[in-house]
């Protein structure tokens, strides 16, 4: 291995730890707009299995368009997905640059690009955005959970009203 090869691989670890942390240092918000977004669902008919899926096609890829067309083909097909417009806010959520994926991948970008300079910013954007969106829709998947299987949505509305004690 040159070299240039070792040098590479370290940046490249270097880069995944520095996303992996920036990450880390900003979830509470990404899990309260999970859990406001999960409370759509209180009253509706959407199967745990429906929302698990989602959280497994975003898994299974490197591209939120995947994940995003499969959410689009979700609210076609299950008119739970349309229920409270579920479907259009989670879209919203994970597409909008306004919104907790597109404003926290810029910020871990940045965080990222500060420690790690020689980092291509578009890849780095990239990859953020599809470990926040993974990380979006599994604490969607669990808020759903807890609120669909004890039917205490006040509790979550409670613990993703934004203040920072709530949620940890």
């Amino acid at each position: 291995m040159s070299a240039e090869t070792t040098g590479q691989n370290l940046d490249q670890i270097r880069i995944a730890l520095a996303l992996r942390r920036a990450a880390d240092q900003n979830l509470n918000a990404l899990v309260r707009a999970a859990g406001q977004t999960a409370c759509l669902l209180q009253g509706s008919k959407v199967e745990k299995s429906q929302v698990r899926n989602v959280q497994n096609v975003a898994s299974a890829t490197e591209s939120t368009a995947v994940t995003t067309n499969f959410i689009r083909y979700q609210i076609g097909r299950k008119e739970e997905w349309r229920w409270k417009n579920f479907g259009w806010k989670v879209l919203q959520e994970l597409e909008g640059s306004d919104k907790v994926v597109g404003r926290l991948s810029e910020k871990v970008s940045n965080e990222v690009l500060a420690q790690v300079s020689s980092a291509d910013r578009d890849k780095v954007r990239k990859e953020a955005s599809i470990l926040l969106a993974r990380l979006f829709l599994g604490y969607l998947d669990r808020w759903f959970t807890y609120g669909s299987k004890t039917g205490r949505w006040d509790d979550i509305e409670k613990a993703t009203s934004g203040e920072e004690s709530h949620v940890r």
